[in-house]
């Protein structure tokens, strides 16, 4: 295990619209997705940041009085119809300025407990962004979560393209360490209900 700090930044603001309720309580396998996301980055977090939208109060007062409301910061993006990166803005304000950042999406309840060591034990001060990719029919397709490093939050914070954070890290692709793993999981998001549907019977 690496030395370095870690924080999380749980980008939970989207509007859910094509799931029809809020994904962060999302019911899946028992539990709200923000739970299974919590307990699989409690681990290698030092801090947990959740970024919320109009969903603030509702995932608050799910939160509050539970053994995770003294762990986390809820982070209020009221820019969020802007989309996710000014929600990954609004995440990585608050990030200890030497530390690396875990960036994970609230919809991705069902990545094992692997994927997260393996983007931590490969953090190298040579690059600026770690990120799984799996191999199909022969093409290799970048996925989630990832880690930045402290200088390129940096970069995210200073940027003011109206771009998303894809074509961003693209465009230091050369800084880029690709941690290659045998699971597609790291390709998918529940976004609809035939996502949830499929993933419950895997």
């Amino acid at each position: 295990m690496t030395d370095y700090g870690i924080d999380t930044v749980i980008l939970a603001a989207g509007q859910s619209l094509r799931m029809g309720e809020d994904k962060a309580l999302l019911k899946f396998r028992g539990r709200a997705c923000i739970v299974h996301v919590l307990e699989k980055t409690a681990g290698i977090s030092t801090r947990i940041i959740i970024v919320l939208g109009n969903n603030f109060s509702l995932v608050r007062d799910f939160l509050d009085g539970t053994s995770w409301s003294s762990r986390i910061e809820l982070v209020l993006n009221k820019n969020y119809r802007d989309g996710m990166f000014s929600s990954l803005k609004a995440g990585l304000k608050p990030c200890r300025a030497g530390n690396f950042v875990l960036v994970q999406m609230v919809d991705q309840p069902f990545l094992p407990p692997e994927i997260y060591h393996a983007l931590v034990e490969a953090i190298d001060n040579r690059y600026l962004i770690f990120q799984p990719a799996v191999s199909v029919k022969g093409i290799v397709r970048y996925g989630h979560p990832l880690i930045i490093a402290p200088a390129f939050r940096q970069t995210v914070l200073q940027e003011t393209r109206p771009v998303i954070l894809r074509d961003l890290v693209r465009e230091y692709n050369m800084r880029r360490k690709t941690i290659m793993v045998e699971n597609r999981d790291i390709l998918l998001s529940l976004n609809r209900r035939e996502d949830l549907h499929s993933r419950m019977g895997n």
